[in-house]
């Protein structure tokens, strides 16, 4: 999954798997990052930022289960070791900065609910005690919805199926799930277009992706792959 400051979303699939996001112009500083264990049981990854409000942009995974924070046009000043948390759902985190952006991956038992907040001086990452992460629970991402304009599929090199999809603008948060020989990618706070509701056969180009299934929710978009 790639986050571009035009607002292109690239969802890499080989053996349906997502790909690391990639940047480019570091504008702020994460200068530390360390985390708390709240009195209801949650966890706070707060990373400590100067310069300006980083663009940030987050997405899960269930299997493994994982939460990605990607702030942008950021550079990693903290350093990249493993902390160990073993609270709740976390078991542990890293920071990692490439690209000219800081990616920080979250290492969990289980998928549970998560929100973030993005203000002057730092960005916090709050995990959920407990309670599995839903379409309804999805994290906030701040402002208007998004819009979707664009969907399009292209086969790698490699045989790899890529999809982009096209958004108004960077920043939005997501969530991917596996299913049985399936991916499910929810967008969320965005909007469909009806000439984007709709399914793409892409079976004739020989990847791990035979359909692209679009189409709105309660909570954004989602695709089936």
């Amino acid at each position: 999954m790639r986050i571009f400051g035009k607002g292109f979303l690239h969802l890499l699939v080989t053996t349906l798997a997502l790909v690391p996001a990639i940047s480019v112009l570091a504008a702020t500083s994460v200068t530390s990052v360390d985390h708390v264990n709240t009195a209801d049981g949650d966890v706070q990854i707060s990373l400590s930022t100067s310069g300006d409000v980083p663009q940030v942009s987050v997405f899960a995974t269930e299997n493994p289960a994982r939460i990605v924070l990607d702030l942008a046009d950021t550079e990693n000043q903290a350093g990249s070791d493993t902390v160990h948390v073993g609270q709740g759902a976390v078991q542990q985190y890293s920071a990692i900065g490439a690209g000219g952006r800081t990616r920080l991956v979250v290492d969990m038992s289980r998928s549970v609910a998560y929100d973030y907040d993005a203000s002057t001086g730092a960005v916090t990452l709050t995990i959920s005690a407990g309670g599995a992460q839903t379409a309804a629970a999805a994290p906030a991402s701040g402002g208007g919805a998004y819009n979707v304009t664009g969907i399009d599929f292209r086969r790698g090199d490699e045989g790899q199926a890529r999809i982009i999809v096209s958004l108004d603008r960077p920043g939005a948060s997501m969530s991917m799930r596996e299913e049985t020989n399936a991916l499910a990618l929810d967008v969320f706070n965005a909007n469909l277009p009806d000439s984007l509701d709709q399914r793409l056969d892409v079976i004739d180009f020989a990847t791990p992706v035979q359909f692209i299934d679009s189409l709105g929710t309660n909570s954004g978009v989602r695709l089936n792959l």
